[in-house]
């Protein structure tokens, strides 16, 4: 029995060198409630500027794709204007080249109409000389 007690004592004066007391937890969970409340604090912050951050490469990212939104439709406006120049100007190729057909082809009408003219003269005029020959002759 002196054995066990003696073990007792020797194990209760052991626990107490190396054990904690009460006071040492209540000073121990304090400081781990200290750090637990400084860390999200902390992390409060940087989730803020973080945040702050963000909104802000946001709002740059905003201002640049409304600026390439307007020099877009700067862009599509000045193409459209181009476009429908070329357009234009297209067809007034077109219609000058049908005129100048239209004239060609009425020149060359006028032209048959004129060797024609030319070919009946140049018949009457031989008639009219061989007309004349016969009268000489038979004269």
């Amino acid at each position: 029995m002196r054995a066990t007690r003696a073990l007792l004592v020797d194990r209760i004066s052991k626990v107490r060198r190396e054990g904690l007391t009460a006071k040492d937890l209540d000073n121990q969970a304090y400081l781990f409630r200290a750090a637990l409340s400084e860390l999200r604090a902390e992390i409060t912050m940087m989730t803020k500027n973080d945040s702050a951050a963000i909104r802000t490469a946001t709002a740059a990212l905003r201002r640049e794709v409304d600026k390439l939104d307007v020099k877009m439709k700067e862009d599509l406006n000045t193409l459209k204007h181009e476009i429908q120049m070329d357009v234009d100007s297209r067809k007034n190729e077109t219609k000058s080249d049908h005129k100048q057909r239209d004239i060609a082809i009425e020149l060359q009408e006028i032209l048959n109409k004129v060797i024609v003219s030319v070919s009946d003269l140049r018949t009457d005029v031989e008639e009219i000389k061989w007309e004349n020959m016969r009268r000489a002759v038979c004269e």
